[in-house]
């Protein structure tokens, strides 16, 4: 799978006076610039809980700078620290706190640790009325398809933890030019369609919403698809749905 993003403005970088701890170097923050790329692969399922709409969501890295976040603790029965680790232009790196959590879930063979709230998605109506948000775990993250702009070597192929629940240190991230996509299929990227008649409805998927994670620019952290779901054959019946429009904002013209 390959996803292209490319940017519609200038990204400028900013100076950063957050507090932290420096291991070497000098010189100014070389930060990430998280994007989001409009949803793909919108279609409609059936599940045994009844019809769903699902999608496939991509987060990825076209700053300079990697995102690199890092988790250790005491023991297997305390909660994990969290900090990023923002690189410097003369060398070294720094460690900024993130008040974030990871947690450890079994669902479907994914039995590692998932990062909680990494990227938000909501279901809207045509008057832009949230009526659905998603209840994912959680992400790894990693170097999972080139995003369309300069790559380097990926640098974080990692598994999370996997089977490993008592791990006390786990690293992960996504490298300049890499995305991390999470495909329609897996837990958590699908919405039901138990509720809403048929109209016109917008998909918004959106990466570091709280800005929990410093980057050069929050502009293009959220991305979304217009779509139509129709009921052509009646309420119990196989809905439809037809992607009408995708954009790098919150509300598609």
């Amino acid at each position: 799978m390959r996803n292209v993003y490319r940017l519609a403005a200038v990204t400028l970088t900013v100076a950063v006076v957050s507090p932290g701890v420096a291991f070497a170097g000098s010189g100014r923050d070389v930060l990430p610039n998280l994007v989001e790329v409009p949803p793909t692969d919108i279609h409609v399922a059936r599940t045994t809980d009844g019809w769903v709409l699902r999608f496939t969501s991509t987060a990825g890295n076209s700053g300079p700078g990697p995102l690199v976040v890092v988790a250790t603790r005491a023991n297997d029965r305390a909660a994990f620290d969290i900090v990023q680790r923002i690189s410097l232009a003369g060398g070294g790196y720094r460690t900024l706190p993130v008040a974030a959590s990871l947690r450890f879930a079994a669902v479907r063979g994914h039995d590692h640790f998932h990062l909680v709230g990494f990227e938000r998605y909501e279901l809207r109506d045509s008057t832009g009325r949230v009526l659905l948000r998603d209840a994912k775990i959680g992400y790894c993250l990693g170097d999972r398809a080139k995003l369309g702009t300069p790559a380097g070597p990926p640098a974080f192929d990692g598994n999370c933890g996997f089977d490993q629940p008592h791990l006390l240190a786990l690293r992960e991230g996504i490298t300049p030019g890499w995305s991390d996509p999470y495909l329609s299929p897996l837990p958590g990227q699908s919405f039901p369609l138990n509720g809403p008649a048929a109209g016109t409805y917008t998909l918004v998927n959106r990466v570091n919403d709280r800005h929990l994670y410093l980057e050069s620019s929050y502009a293009d952290d959220v991305a979304a698809a217009k779509i139509l779901l129709t009921w052509p054959h009646g309420a119990t019946a196989s809905p439809t749905v037809r992607v009408l429009a995708t954009c790098l904002a919150e509300r598609c013209p």
